[in-house]
């Protein structure tokens, strides 16, 4: 009598087979989910700019002295931190690795056209 020998297991074609399967799934994903992680952090830096952009046009509402109509005034972001305006944790930058704090300055201007003033955020230098 000859037994029959039952071959239990995967052969080494079919175990490499589903290691590229599921390395092309891993890769596929890894880059999706980098793509969406710098999008969010694209997105809440976007959102603190125009925090500190509120925070300009509520510092100009209390300093009108300072804002004229005819240059341009560029208003320091840690002049608004030191005046309340904003908190400084809202000033992490999401893009950075650390804690490194968004700096620069606000440039308040003046349009005649629409007689209103529009706050810009220009980043380290201001004209």
């Amino acid at each position: 009598m000859v037994k029959k020998m039952n071959k239990k297991g995967f052969t080494l074609v079919e175990l490499l087979a589903v290691i590229v399967i599921l390395s092309v799934i891993a890769i596929v994903s890894a880059t999706v989910i980098f793509k969406l992680v710098s999008d969010s952090r694209k997105s809440i830096y976007n959102e603190n700019i125009a925090l500190i952009e509120k925070a300009a046009e509520k510092w100009s509402v209390d300093n009108v002295d300072y804002v004229g109509t005819t240059t341009p005034y560029c208003l320091n972001v840690n002049e608004l931190v030191n005046g309340g305006y904003i908190e400084a944790n809202t000033l992490k930058d999401p893009r950075e690795k650390g804690d490194k704090n968004i700096t620069g300055y606000v440039k308040i201007s003046y349009d005649s056209t629409y007689k209103q003033y529009e706050y810009e955020y220009v980043g380290t230098t201001c004209n």
